[in-house]
């Protein structure tokens, strides 16, 4: 059944071709038009990368197997391997049982999900997740019924505050707005999880359907974290994210909803959905439609392979725009694609602890605020900084303080490849008597590099881990931004000591009225920096000042602004810097927020 509607699906995915170990890639890509069985052939595709053509060598026309023959059982890690290969879809379903409420809507979005996954055809391989489901036990099935048969059972627990298991009553503080904090966290570990998951295993296209009424983050607090982590990780893998959202939009009332017009919530389903060419589905009796749409996007795409301008690196994020010729309708793609060369061998990650085959599950940990710095290196490398920082307490929280004291990080290739490792101190301490550094910095080569960190106390016992995937970018362009970096003053003194290079900068993003802001950013290209303008902005986009914007007498071009928020209103804000570049303007912006 073809999606009824008169817009032109494209989703824009990428893997190097065998043809060449270089400059051809190959994307696969949706087309949607109903009423037409006429094949697009290569002169109906325009592929450009940066704004430079990139030329649209073949296209093959992609549908699952017409072979009905049942996919063999999988009861190993390498079973699931070997049949994955031959599957024809493999689809990933995520219950977010921490955001759902016990409605007429969730019931209805339950019974089209159970529906959509009896659906699946013979040769599809499906897993079913919630959030305190072991995070190295994920397998995929050919049991679809057993499945549905999970997704029946889903309760939701989003007015349920009480723990029901030992994990639960052990991890998991009592206050509500910890409470609520942590399961946010448990949420997008678990989904990082699942998309490196499926992303380890063959094949092209996967999909990801995410049963949730969104993540209620309440109003005046920073964006969840790990968001942006989790759409590269997607877009890497080759996932698309579908949310099913039962709640209506017009008429919500989950906890942190900025208000039934615009809900915060469902924002950040869309920040989810939308970059990994996903959409999202609102109201439980809009499930059923929504997910024929899903199933729709999964069963038919277009093979497009064309030649590159320039090598790319294996495992980079890059913009990619995909258009159909002599076509007004709206394109829908990946907000960047990821580059996979055939030509070297693709390992999971692993670590010590786990069997082999396992991937190692990302997380996140609530005890910590950390900040990775990229800019331009030398001879093609990028240049990284590492800062991290205790998380505040929440107010009402219970228990015994815990106070992380220093980080061990190791960093590595994705197959295994140690690239640096250290031990660092929190950044806002006293440097005399920090116990290790309070900021680490190491070269890489632009690619994907595992990040392991144990968070360790003063006298070395572990108290968390973290693990997350660290997308290093390639500084190629004649212009571009670093990263920014924030550094804090609450007095003449650290001001100076900003100056004098003495002080780190800082993870945390949330700021007191008292303090001043100065804010550096790396920026590339002869005689850029003294074109380079800053600008206060809302939360929403407005301009509210222009910013005098200092160069800096270091070896990157870095040039920064001063801002004192006294004079600014609790709440959030953004600084955005802007160069001109050599066809359009370069920009980058930093999101922060003000408390009283």
């Amino acid at each position: 059944m073809r999606l009824a509607c008169a817009c032109v699906v494209l989703l824009a995915r990428s893997a190097l071709c065998a043809q060449s170990a270089h400059d051809t890639l190959a994307l696969d890509v949706l087309v949607d038009e109903p009423g037409t069985s006429r094949v697009l052939r290569a002169a109906d595709f325009t592929v450009t990368d940066g704004g430079t053509p990139l030329a649209v060598e073949a296209v093959t026309l992609v549908q699952p197997s017409t072979n009905t023959a049942p996919l063999p059982p999988i009861t190993t890690r390498d079973d699931e391997t070997r049949v994955a290969a031959d599957a024809s879809r493999i689809v990933a379903i995520y219950i977010d049982e921490y955001h759902l409420r016990d409605d007429a809507a969730f019931s209805a979005a339950r019974a089209a999900v159970a529906a959509f996954v009896r659906r699946l055809g013979p040769r599809d391989l499906v897993v079913v997740r919630k959030p305190l489901d072991s995070l190295v036990t994920i397998r995929t099935t050919t049991d679809h019924d057993a499945a549905a048969r999970i997704v029946e059972a889903a309760v939701p627990r989003e007015d349920d505050l009480l723990p029901r298991s030992a994990f639960e009553q052990q991890f998991i503080p009592t206050a509500p707005a910890r409470i609520r904090a942590t399961r946010r966290q448990i949420a997008v570990s678990s989904l990082s999880a699942l998309v490196s998951h499926l992303g380890s295993l063959p094949g092209g296209r996967k999909t990801l359907v995410l049963l949730s009424n969104g993540f209620n983050v309440p109003p005046g607090e920073p964006a969840l974290p790990g968001i942006d982590g989790l759409v590269g990780t997607a877009n890497r893998e080759r996932v698309a994210i579908y949310g099913v959202r039962p709640a209506p939009t017009a008429s919500s009332t989950v906890p942190g909803d900025a208000g039934p017009a615009a809900p915060r919530s469902r924002e950040l389903l869309v920040a989810l959905a939308v970059p990994t060419s996903g959409f999202v589905v609102d109201g439980g009796d809009a499930a059923a439609a929504g997910l024929q749409r899903v199933l729709d996007d999964a069963s038919s795409y277009y093979l497009l392979t064309v030649r590159t301008s320039q090598a790319l690196a294996d495992g980079g994020l890059r913009p990619l725009d995909v258009r159909r010729l002599r076509s007004s309708t709206p394109v829908r793609a990946r907000a960047a694609f990821s580059v996979h060369r055939d030509a070297l061998p693709v390992f999971a990650p692993r670590t010590a602890g786990l069997p082999e085959g396992l991937t190692v599950p990302r997380r996140t940990s609530p005890l910590i605020l950390t900040w990775f710095g990229q800019s331009a290196g030398g001879a093609g490398r990028t240049r990284i900084a590492f800062v991290w920082e205790p998380a505040p307490r929440v107010p009402g929280a219970r228990g015994p303080l815990v106070r992380p004291s220093r980080i061990a990080m190791a960093v590595t290739t994705m197959d295994g490849t140690p690239v640096f490792q250290g031990e660092v101190s929190p950044s806002g301490r006293d440097a005399a008597v920090a116990s290790q550094p309070q900021e680490l910095a190491f070269d890489a080569v632009p690619a994907t590099l595992l990040v392991q960190m144990d968070v360790m106390d003063a006298g070395g016992r572990v108290l968390d881990r973290a693990v997350r995937d660290l997308v290093v970018t390639s500084f190629t362009a004649l212009v571009t931004f670093g990263s920014p970096a924030v550094y804090r003053a609450r007095s003449a003194r650290e001001l100076l000591g900003i100056g004098e290079g003495r002080t780190p900068p800082v993870a945390s993003r949330q700021f007191s009225r008292a303090e001043q802001l100065v804010v550096r950013i790396p920026v590339s290209g002869a005689g850029v920096a003294s074109t380079v303008r800053a600008r206060l902005q809302s939360r929403f986009g407005s301009r509210l000042r222009d910013l005098l914007v200092h160069a800096v007498d270091i070896a990157d071009g870095a040039v920064q602004v001063e801002l004192a928020l006294a004079g600014l209103a609790s709440g959030e804000y953004a600084l955005e810097f802007e160069a001109p570049g050599e066809r359009a303007a370069v920009v980058a912006r930093l999101e922060f927020a003000v408390t009283p």
